[in-house]
């Protein structure tokens, strides 16, 4: 073990954004039950890859040799989440070589992927959706949100744009006109912002996250009682935005109140 850890320590001295290498240091460390420095590699490694299967596998380990049942048993459901996760991945791309124009599959593989965090794979996958319809609504959809994720909003607003003109009576346009709403919002466009949101409303009055962006595109351009109102509306749509109660907040300080 002492030789093995020298090495992992010059692999890391090397490059320490090498999670794997952390990795086996904390195993190294399990299997001499060191646990409490097993424990802090395991931790560093899924600071750094979140997703990284085998390393909640791992922090179970850890946390159960140190008595801390609670933590290991929501370590191993992670765990076993994301061995599902991967298993579900093997099975679409299987499907994906039998048939690699079928539309549902791309999406479903992107999907998975983006909830892993492997953000290129899930843009391949959206990539060759596109190519088998151009137009598809919830292709555009899902892939505007990535790319507005990834600061690509050039591309984003053209897709957003396209989409809501194809689809325009579509409710889940809603969430283009959102999209392109918050680009503009970004950058400083909000008489654009404002009429986005009010868009994704008329759509869907029930989002709240589009009553907040809303107040905020307002408040922006000094309408108040216009925004408390959306604010208001953002609260009453859903009492668990944070957002909305802070913006709120914000406004009613400002006012005095």
């Amino acid at each position: 073990h002492s030789e093995a850890q020298a090495e992992l320590e010059r692999a890391l001295a090397l490059d320490s954004t090498q999670v794997e290498s952390r990795r086996l240091m904390g195993l190294s460390h399990l299997s001499q039950r060191h646990y409490s420095e097993a424990l802090a590699a395991f931790q560093r490694v899924i600071a750094d890859r979140p997703f990284h299967t085998e390393a909640h596998y791992n922090l179970a380990s850890a946390l159960s040799a140190l008595g801390r049942r609670d933590e290991a048993e929501r370590a191993l459901a992670r765990f076993e989440m994301l061995s599902e996760r991967a298993a579900q991945i093997a099975r679409l791309r299987r499907q994906l070589d039998a048939d690699p124009d079928h539309l549902e599959t791309r999406l479903q593989l992107a999907y998975l992927y983006r909830q892993l965090g492997q953000n290129a794979a899930a843009l391949t996958h959206y990539r060759a959706a596109q190519l088998v319809q151009p137009d598809h609504l919830e292709t555009l959809v899902q892939l505007s949100d990535l790319l507005l994720a990834e600061g690509e909003t050039d591309e984003a607003l053209e897709l957003c744009q396209r989409g809501s003109a194809r689809h325009p009576k579509d409710i889940r346009a809603n969430k283009l006109y959102f999209t392109q709403g918050l680009i503009r919002l970004r950058r400083g466009q909000y008489h654009q912002a404002r009429t986005d949101f009010e868009r994704a409303l008329d759509l869907d009055p029930s989002s709240a996250e589009a009553w907040n962006n809303l107040g905020n595109a307002l408040l922006a351009l000094g309408q108040t009682a216009q925004a408390q109102r959306a604010l208001e509306a953002a609260v009453n749509a859903d009492s668990n935005l944070a957002d909305a109660h802070y913006n709120l907040g914000s406004l009613f300080l400002q006012q005095g109140q």
